[in-house]
């Protein structure tokens, strides 16, 4: 078994390879080796197999299996050498199985613990950072989002059978491992976050793929036995953590915890790297088939796993790990209810932790290492729940199994049921014994319960998911992912809850009293299921919609629907004219079998008889293209007014920076995250909603509205949060929110303009887009003086709630295909002639959700990463978009520390940048009038290098002006220096925006994804940037030029950039010609 161990290792395979194969050989590399028959057809055995060359064969769409030899298309699949092949898992020894789930076990303790191992040292690392409780516990919060997001990624890669599960483990690992070392010497709290939660992620594998390895060697009877001995280890880990946390802060310090966690795994990573098999099947028939190609020559020769990753694009890859975890999570009613009451036990159990340090020693007087005793009553509880849990499972589900008796999923409801009730017993115990005078031991005791409880429920509800459902994996992909982030964020809460309904006999009682209240609730959830199983089961798959209009079509009718509207012949083949039109809506309407005709908006037949809705005629007044100047103008007006107001936003709450550090005391830094967040927030955002936007069936209009109805919303909370942490996460969903109408405001546009008029009308709309940013801070100063800063949110909760009631009123749908859509819907209803259809309908039944999760998900990342001419353009507008906002930190480090400027003062200077964009604006669409839109209306050509001259332009004025702001920032001379330096700025940046947008709209396919990427690029830059951007100003600043190095440093680098326009407008052709995206001309 040792020498079987060591060859599966990862040192083995390693060995295995560097030595060209000699050391830990197969057995069908050794000379005795009879290779069977089949493998032999077309082929002969060879004396040196690994110098020969495998080349793979040709894809396949031939189903494969398993238990045959030979696919339909004369491959010869590699298969087990009969049901007793020792290779095969299943058929390994118990004392191996025993020993890998072990390992996994370990592993999974050796990583997990890492959660909370800090926390004892919290105390001295808010000392020494000069932190509030809160701001230290973020690392917590953040190591737990690390397990929602790193699973997405690993669990699908270990189910290839190129990598398997042994790969993953142990580079993982060993990330993981190296990510000790800094974070352990990182000196401020921004780094140790981000560090915490760059490790949960690389920590992540074992925790979501650890049962995939159980039930790789464990056949099915034995499963649920196999995974809770396994997860014994993962719900052991947070307890040992503080235990071993609180002995090493006290005796080394809070980096000491760090140190400890690097050694700990890197012994982990060591054992494992030398004792660890491959467990995953497919993975082991891969390699087989590959020696056996080596050994034979014979290259039909395959496996099951080497026939799907040929089968497999990166795109379905991107479907399975995005797309299918969000799916059945949204669609599925069942799969919701469980997913919603795992993550509020996983977070309640989160929270309970915070309640240990409050009582045991902030009321009891423990020491730290004696508080990190206590969390071993958790172990204690588990381990008990577990003794008890194993054989009843095994009576319940394992002799039945064998036996051949049929098993439903609701059979592991009672012991659920059993759980949810020892959770709210166990809080009770502990909150109402948790007194100065009892025995400490009664908490302990309800702590224990509590945890036994935990520990029941997360095995069955997990086994009820495995027997009820397909696509698991992507269940427990989606549970992961919410459960995680529901969880990370409760201990940000935990420790005011508990204070806040404290008293002075009852310190923590009242606080777990509620969340055992909660869990009383919460039993119905499993009763539910255990009664009604069944039912709910069947109803899976259910999707409802709303009605197609409330008011039954009667108010704001469409001329189709007017009593003299006369409907043309071509709508009427096979239908007639419904009566009573107003009741048309009660219609049962039956969407056609999908279409696979190539649709033409310019006629109005496919080769399935489907009528196409199209325009009346060229000058339809529906078509948004035919609409008078006059509401074309104010369609513009209207998106320009929407991005103003929801984009000065970002900044509006930084002139009351410092009051947030005084209220929350916390560092500038820390401070400025939510600016950063809500930036992060632009990134997320478009990634969905543009998408949606270009869906028929939801068009502009909706997306604004709906989208701006929860900005509105969200500034509520933000106008009341009382902690940095809340802060944060609510700057951030409100970024997400406020995103599409600077991702979709352009697409708008041209939607209603010509593409000749498309480049005066985008720069018309992007002077909201500009100079939102610089409106912010103006009317922030005016508010944090007069109300404080939280009357910024309250403003900006009343404008963008006027702009949500002026464009719900006023504002149109401008996709033409969402028009044509609702037309064919209306004229089937009015005719009864169900072949009626749009464009945007069949687009629809042709596109599956993991299409459009392709286009949403994978085509931005591919043309970033696979084009070289899309990279240089992303990089360089997100420079200069970060440069922008790194920009603005220089003005309150100038006009308000050094030359003694009022908040408001301070105020009106960001009006520079606003006359600078106009200015620009003025300038830009004249010209682009000329070289562009006339050209285009007489007939001739455009290249898009034509913008560049425009570009360049832009490029010099930003490091002339970044030069006059940083040397003319005296004390001594006058304020307008640097203010007409920043408007020259902001000018230049203004103009390399508009030249470069419309130069990639010209040049390739794919536009939406382009700029999908990037905006997803410069927004996570410009995000980042400001948050070293004092930093920078500060440590380069002389006592006669406070900021001229620092905007120096910002313009040498710009003018290094010059470059990259010029070398557009110089070769853009043959650089186009480079791109498989590119536009022909």
């Amino acid at each position: 078994m040792v020498s079987a161990l060591i060859r599966d290792s990862f040192v083995g395979r390693l060995t295995y390879q560097l030595s060209g194969h000699k050391y830990f050989s197969y057995p069908e590399e050794q000379p005795d080796y009879i290779v069977p028959e089949k493998y032999l057809k077309e082929g002969k055995v060879l004396d040196n197999f690994d110098k020969e060359e495998v080349e793979n064969d040709p894809p396949s769409d031939a189903s494969v299996s398993s238990e045959s030899t030979q696919a339909q298309d004369g491959n010869i699949l590699v298969t087990w050498d009969g049901d007793d092949d020792p290779e095969n898992p299943y058929n390994w020894s118990f004392s191996k199985k025993a020993f890998v789930i072990f390992e996994v076990s370990f592993l999974t303790t050796s990583v997990y613990m890492a959660s909370a191992v800090y926390t004892p040292g919290i105390e001295e690392l808010m000392e020494e950072f000069n932190i509030s409780e809160l701001v230290a516990t973020l690392p917590l919060t953040l190591f737990v989002f690390g397990y929602a997001i790193g699973p997405l990624i690993f669990s699908p890669l270990s189910e290839n059978a190129a990598f398997g599960r042994n790969a993953i483990y142990i580079y993982t690992l060993a990330m993981f491992v190296i990510l000790q070392i800094p974070t352990a010497l990182v000196h401020n709290i921004a780094g140790l976050s981000v560090l915490r939660f760059i490790t949960g992620i690389f920590a992540s594998p074992c925790l979501a793929t650890g049962a995939a390895t159980v039930a790789d060697i464990v056949p099915i009877p034995y499963i649920p036995v196999g995974l809770a001995a396994w997860s014994v280890g993962a719900v052991c880990g947070p307890s040992f953590g503080p235990f071993f946390g609180s002995i090493l802060a006290v005796k080394g310090g809070w980096r000491w915890t760090f140190w400890f966690i690097c050694i700990v795994a890197g012994f982990s990573l060591f054992f494992l790297s030398w004792s660890f098999p491959e467990t995953y099947g497919k993975t082991i028939l891969y390699r087989r088939a590959i020696r056996l190609r080596g050994i034979t020559g014979n290259q039909r020769i395959t496996s099951e796993g080497e026939v799907e990753n040929r089968n497999k694009t990166a795109r379905q890859i991107a479907i399975e790990t995005l797309w299918r975890p969000i799916e059945v999570f949204i669609m599925e009613p069942v799969i919701l209810m469980i997913n919603i009451y795992i993550a509020l036990v996983y977070s309640i159990w989160y929270l309970f932790f915070e309640v240990y340090p409050i009582f045991f020693q902030g009321v009891r007087g423990f020491t730290i290492v004696e508080l990190g005793c206590t969390y071993l009553a958790t172990i204690i509880g588990v381990l008990v729940a577990a003794s008890i849990y194993i054989p009843t499972i095994r009576q319940l589900f394992t002799k039945r199994i064998l036996s051949g008796k049929g098993v439903q999923p609701e059979i592991f409801m009672p012991i659920a049921i059993v759980g949810a009730l020892c959770m709210p017993i166990g809080l009770f115990i502990f909150g109402w014994s948790a007194t100065t005078h009892t025995h400490w031991i009664g908490p302990l005791i309800g702590g224990a319960i509590f945890s036994a409880g935990g520990f029941l429920i997360f095995q069955t509800m997990f086994n009820f998911i495995a027997g009820s459902f397909i696509y698991v994996g992507s269940i427990f992909a989606s549970n992961n992912l919410f459960r995680s982030l529901s969880a990370g964020s409760f201990p940000l809460f935990g420790r005011p809850l508990y204070n806040n309904l404290a008293t002075k006999e009852f310190p923590v009682a009242w606080g777990a009293s509620l969340l055992a209240f909660i869990t009383v609730a919460m039993i119905a959830i499993p009763v539910l299921f255990y009664l009604n199983g069944p039912k709910l089961r069947a109803r899976s798959n259910f999707i409802g919609r709303l009605t197609y209009n409330l008011s039954g079509h009667k108010y704001f009718s469409y001329p189709e629907e007017q009593p003299d509207y006369i409907i043309p012949e071509k709508y009427l083949n096979e239908g007639k004219v419904v009566e009573n039109v107003d009741n048309f809506d009660k219609i049962e309407i039956e969407n056609d079998p999908s279409s696979d005709a190539s649709v033409n908006s310019e006629d109005t037949r496919t080769e399935s008889n489907d009528i196409i809705v199209t325009w009346e005629s060229d000058d339809d007044p529906e078509n948004p293209q035919n609409w008078s100047i006059y509401k074309k103008t104010l369609v513009i007006f209207q998106i320009a007014f929407l991005t103003t107001s929801v984009y000065m936003g970002s900044a509006v709450y930084t002139p009351g920076v410092e009051a947030i550090m005084q209220e929350f005391n916390i560092s500038s830094t820390v401070a400025t995250l939510p600016l950063t967040l809500f930036v992060l927030g632009y990134a997320v955002g478009p990634l969905v909603f543009s998408p949606l936007s270009e869906n028929a069936a939801f068009g502009r209009n909706s997306i604004y509205i709906y989208t701006l109805a929860l900005f509105v919303i969200l500034q509520i909370p933000t106008a009341l949060v009382h902690n940095i942490a809340g802060l944060c996460i609510l700057r951030f969903l409100a970024g997400v929110f406020a995103s599409p109408c600077l991702a979709t405001g352009g697409a708008t546009v041209a939607d209603v303009l010509t593409p000749a008029y498309i480049p005066v009308g985008l720069a018309s709309w992007a002077l909201g887009a500009v100079c939102g940013p610089s409106f912010g801070p103006f009317f922030g100063s005016i508010l944090t003086v007069k109300g404080g800063w939280r009357w910024t949110f309250w403003f900006m909760c009343i404008v963008s709630g006027f702009c949500l009631f002026f464009l719900s009123w006023s504002f149109p749908e401008t996709y033409g295909k969402t028009i044509l859509y609702r037309k064919a819907i209306r004229l089937r209803g009015i005719t009864g002639n169900q072949r009626i259809t749009s464009e945007g309908e069949i687009e629809n039944r042709s596109k599956t959700g993991k299409e459009i999760a392709i286009e949403t998900l994978w085509r931005p990342i591919e043309v970033f990463v696979k084009e070289p001419v899309v990279l240089m353009i992303n990089l360089y507008i997100a420079l200069v978009y970060s440069i922008f906002y790194l920009f603005f930190e220089v003005y309150p480090i100038f006009f308000q520390e050094i030359r003694g400027f009022t908040l408001i003062e301070l105020g009106c200077t960001y009006f520079a940048t606003v006359i600078g964009i106009v200015i620009a604006a003025v300038i830009y669409i004249p010209i682009v009038r000329q070289v562009f839109t006339k050209r285009i209306l007489s007939g001739k050509g455009v290249q898009p290098e034509a913008f560049m001259p425009i570009a360049i332009f832009g490029a010099v004025c930003m490091p002339i002006g970044l030069f006059i702001f940083g040397w003319s920032a005296t004390r001594h001379t006058h304020w307008i220096g640097p203010l007409i330096g920043g408007a020259i700025f902001s000018a230049g940046g203004f103009l390399i925006f508009q030249t470069l947008f419309c130069f990639i709209a010209g040049s390739f396919t794919y536009v939406g994804s382009i700029f999908a990427s990037n905006n997803l690029f410069r927004s996570i830059t410009a995000g980042c940037f400001p948050l070293f951007g004092r930093p920078l100003y500060n440590n380069l600043a002389t006592k006669e030029f406070p900021v001229a190095w620092g905007a120096s440093l910002l313009a040498f680098i710009t003018v290094a950039m010059i470059a990259i326009p010029v070398l557009f407008y110089l070769n853009g052709p043959k650089l186009r010609a480079r791109s498989k995206y590119a536009l022909k001309y």
